[in-house]
């Protein structure tokens, strides 16, 4: 039964006193209405994870909490039990079995009546009354809790029945025993996975042409757990045998096209969707599981010990055998002697080592898949390789693009970002897998030959030389990172995005970054009060540059109109007096040279153009001093400013001469920039450093404070 309790807001947080209150109002009137006999047989658990309430999880308890009213775990261990033994509604007692099995405390009750033994002698009854999910799922709750042994002779028998079950429901009835079909499949999953022992025997007797078949099912669960199924054989096989031999599975069995066709393009569309379900997340991830693998098994591929140096030569060779045919002596203007050089050969490929290019190769981890890279490039798309070599051989050695060099690069920068032999690799729940890698067995070769192009193309963007390889190299990360966060869907997708992405895109990119993480990081508590920190420091270097301006001096116009010329202002270094004079022509004298004055302590204020008063003459740039003469009375010293900068720098130099804070938009843009500035530059010394949400705690006061060095002076 299910029922809401709402918790009064009187009640008391005593954890005693709140199961006391919730037992006496809801536990025993309802014992009374459901005519239920015997008050130490049944309990409260929490609806939504199970957990009896007790004590201590009633501190979990909130308002609106669902609670369950169930029989304690001994009472349901001793029904089910009884009703497995005496062979009454098996199918009833099995489904009751496959809610309560991952339980500790019933696992701990079925077990000591010999649960787990009576449960496999009802292997067969439960295929036969249609509840061999039940019985699948009992099995692996009790399995997960040590309840079964792994080694039990019941386990193999399972295993069999497994096989033949999902055999038999492809041919005979595909999708209508799906539930328990799925659950068979995750059961071999995990006993391939968790129990290595197991291993030999399911991998020997599940095809992979079953589980291909499994995939053509059109329900999440069933096509989710043959992927998980796969991933798990297929990793078993590379600890046992060599990423070589799992390659070859993968395409003797038509595992990639059989998950492309039935799984990721079902019905002409992709199983990326806008709100997936669960069993559709849980498909994606076995998707990205399976994504990885394929990818892996290139490490076979990466290192030169995978193969001979005779090999390596051979390859070596064929690389320059195609450079010859690319024409690059004749535009060269080499002679026959030097075309036959084989120094000459690897030096226009790029190499930093061209007497011995293999010491190029072994530098690298992945330096043998950046050969077979180049190699395929130069074959597969020779028009493009030869339009590599010859744009670069003309060039001189510093502003060259190094073919070879930039290879290794681009093969061990795509490696690191699809994480290629990182064995410490594992997927989160915000990962998801790009169908572009489902396309076809070469699409990393494929890849490289889009990304060594791209790279081409951003060296000559930026004017590269041989000292900026780093900086190309990162911009070129940037533009696979950001093109693959596209999810492409084929290489031809993938070409044309980050073909678009040129050095001054991301350029743009890295600037907004760098803004919003800045906006970010502004919203955070610790940088608000740092912001808070640093304001005073910050406005009182505006206000000093102001000031200084104020000292330097400046030339206005005079804004009466029967009055045409000049007037130069200056304030005194003391910031106390305000020297000006008239002048004719526009040449700004020295202090000393100007006669009239103004006391700092005499000004009143200073007006802006909305504040003026009616009928004095309009300028865009116009502000008035008011100040006290000799007399006591208030004087207007007019102002019309050649330019707006001019015009704020006064304005706000008059207002911190007053006291007051400055207010022109140009102060306010100076505080805006300096401030993020300042921040910026904070920042960059805690570069991938999380920022706490609250501060740290402060130390206890020790106990005695004698621990400074006797001998320090």
């Amino acid at each position: 039964m299910i029922f809401n309790y709402s918790k009064p807001k009187s009640l008391t947080t005593h954890s005693s006193i709140k199961i006391l209150i919730i037992y006496s109002i809801l536990f025993t009137p309802l014992l009374l209405v459901f005519n239920l006999v015997g008050e130490q047989r049944y309990a409260i658990h929490f609806a939504d994870n199970g957990k009896l309430l007790t004590n201590e999880t009633s501190k979990d308890l909130k308002h609106g909490d669902k609670l369950h009213l169930h029989k304690l775990s001994e009472l349901i261990a001793e029904e089910i039990f009884n009703g497995l033994a005496d062979l009454s509604a098996t199918a009833t007692n099995l489904n009751r079995l496959a809610i309560y099995a991952k339980r500790p405390k019933f696992a701990d009750e079925f077990a000591k009546r010999g649960g787990p033994v009576i449960l496999v002698k009802r292997l067969e009854e439960s295929i036969t009354q249609d509840c061999f999910a039940s019985f699948l799922i009992s099995v692996r709750g009790l399995w997960q809790l040590g309840k079964i042994d792994w080694n039990d002779k019941a386990i193999h028998e399972i295993i069999a029945r497994c096989v033949d079950f999902i055999e038999k429901a492809n041919k005979e009835f595909p999708d209508k025993s799906a539930k328990s079909v799925g659950q068979a499949l995750e059961f071999l999953q995990e006993g391939v996975s968790k129990h290595p022992g197991l291993y030999q025997e399911i991998s020997t007797k599940v095809p992979y042409a079953l589980l291909n078949r499994c995939l053509e099912w059109t329900d999440d669960d069933v096509q989710s757990n043959s992927l998980a199924l796969i991933v798990a054989l297929l990793k078993g096989s590379v600890e046992r045998n060599n990423w070589k031999a799992t390659r070859d599975i993968i395409q003797q069995e038509d595992i990639r096209d059989t998950v492309v066709k039935n799984v990721i393009r079902r019905g002409g569309g992709s199983t990326m969707t806008a709100r997936p379900s669960d069993s559709m997340k849980r498909k994606s991830q076995q998707l990205l599981a399976f994504q990885h693998l394929m990818l892996n098994t290139l490490m076979g591929r990466m290192s030169l010990s995978s193969t001979t140096p005779d090999k390596i030569k051979e390859r070596l060779d064929q690389l320059r055998k195609t450079t010859r045919e690319a024409g690059v002596y004749a535009v060269a203007g080499a002679d026959e002697e030097m075309e036959m050089k084989e120094e000459t050969d690897f030096t226009i490929l790029g190499s930093m080592n061209p007497k011995d290019p293999t010491i190029d190769l072994n530098h690298e981890s992945s330096g043998l898949l950046a050969l077979d890279n180049m190699i395929y490039f130069s074959n597969k798309q020779n028009d493009n390789f030869r339009k590599f070599i010859l744009e670069n051989c003309g060039c001189n050695d510093s502003q060259a693009c190094p073919f070879m060099k930039s290879s290794l690069a681009v093969t061990k920068l795509l490696c690191n970002l699809l994480k290629i032999g990182d064995s410490l690799y594992s997927s989160n729940e915000n990962d998801s897998y790009i169908e572009m890698f489902f396309d076809s067995d070469t699409v990393f070769e494929e890849l490289f030959c889009v990304c060594i192009q791209i790279w081409n193309k951003t060296w000559k963007e930026m004017h590269a030389t041989s000292e900026d390889f780093n900086k190309v190299l990162n911009i070129v990360q940037e533009q696979i990172t950001r093109s693959l966060r596209d999810h492409p869907t084929t290489i031809d997708i993938f070409k044309i995005t980050i073909s678009k992405l040129n050095f001054n895109q991301i350029l743009k990119h890295l600037r907004s970054d760098i803004q919003n993480t800045i906006e970010k990081n502004s919203k955070e508590k610790v940088i608000k009060e740092l912001t808070k920190r640093i304001k005073p420091k910050i406005k009182a270097l505006i206000k000093q540059q102001r000031l200084n301006q104020l000292v330097k001096g400046e030339l206005f116009v005079k804004s009466n109109k029967k009055d045409r010329g000049y007037l130069a202002m200056r304030l005194s270094p003391n910031y106390k007096v305000l020297h000006y004079k008239e002048l004719e022509d526009s040449n700004i004298p020295q202090l000393d040279e100007m006669s009239k004055k103004i006391l700092v302590s005499n000004i009143t204020d200073v007006k802006v153009d909305s504040e003026l008063q009616k009928g004095r003459p309009k300028s865009a740039f116009q502000l008035s001093i008011c100040y006290k003469d000799d007399d006591k009375n208030i004087q207007e010293l007019n102002l019309a400013c050649p330019n707006e900068s001019t015009h704020s720098i006064w304005y706000d130099g008059i207002l911190c001469l007053l006291g007051k804070e400055m207010m022109s938009i140009e102060a306010a843009n100076d505080f805006d920039t300096l401030i993020k500035m300042d921040i910026r530059l904070r920042l960059l010394e805690i570069e991938n450093i999380r920022l706490p949400k609250q501060p740290p705690s402060v130390p206890p006061v020790p106990d005695n404070f004698n621990f400074v060095d006797e001998y320090y002076h």
